[in-house]
């Protein structure tokens, strides 16, 4: 009986350890939370356009990594030297002539 008491008295006190530690670690990511906010606040004030050039940046950061094979500047022949544009037989007779 006095073993399941003392088990019992441990595990209350695990628990309030774990209890604690948890309240700690929430205040301190509230604290860090608020930092950032007051952070980012006192930045818009000082560059107003702060905020806009952040978005653009992401923008084209997610542009340029969108997908790494298409590129919509190069010819798909530069790309892959094997392909080759559709030519009119027509066309290419009449160039040679």
């Amino acid at each position: 009986m006095e073993l399941a008491a003392g088990l019992a008295m441990e595990t209350s006190k695990v628990k309030t350890v774990v209890r604690n530690e948890l309240q700690d670690t929430s205040r301190d990511l509230q604290w860090i939370q608020s930092q950032a906010s007051l952070l980012l606040y006192i930045q818009s004030t000082w560059y107003p356009d702060a905020r806009k050039a952040k978005v653009a940046k992401l923008d084209i950061q997610t542009q340029a990594t969108a997908h790494p094979v298409v590129s919509y500047n190069e010819p798909a022949v530069a790309m892959h030297p094997g392909a080759k544009y559709p030519v009119d037989k027509e066309f290419s007779r009449s160039a040679k002539q």
